[in-house]
């Protein structure tokens, strides 16, 4: 799940953050994973280390929802 506003042009910049092209606000840049099939143990250890390392701030991300 990614915010998503059909009636605005997004662009993308390299630093993971949207802009709107008729605008100079930056948007939040929201990930979705959905995990509704993981119960515990091994793919939810996977998440949070996939997580972990991806530094998903650093790349622009504002928040994942999962």
């Amino acid at each position: 799940m990614i915010d998503f506003h059909p009636n605005r042009p997004i662009k993308i910049r390299s630093a993971g953050q949207r802009v709107a092209a008729n605008s100079l606000s930056v948007s939040p840049l929201v990930v979705g994973i959905d995990a509704s099939n993981l119960r515990g143990g091994g793919g939810v250890t996977h998440l949070a280390e996939l997580l972990l390392a991806a530094n998903p701030a650093a790349h622009g991300v504002d928040s994942v929802v999962i």
